[in-house]
């Protein structure tokens, strides 16, 4: 994704940085196996995350836009 303004550019920098400690978690998984479990348990909790903040309704909206592009 390119930024297209400042804005994007600031967004997108902040979303690396809250990303970090996610690449180092992923990095001391021991197998594939540990990297699918990890995988699961961030899919729950940004579900929870979803529903908490933008309801179920906006939660579906999103994870449908994903499958449709």
């Amino acid at each position: 994704m390119k930024p297209k303004d400042k804005k994007d550019l600031e967004i997108m920098q902040r979303m690396a940085e809250l990303t970090q400690p996610i690449d180092r978690q992923i990095m001391m998984c021991d197998d594939a196996n540990e990297v699918l479990m990890l995988a699961s348990a961030m899919l729950t909790t940004a579900i929870r995350i979803f529903d908490e903040q933008i309801t179920e309704e906006g939660r579906n909206h999103i994870l449908m836009s994903y499958v449709t592009e």
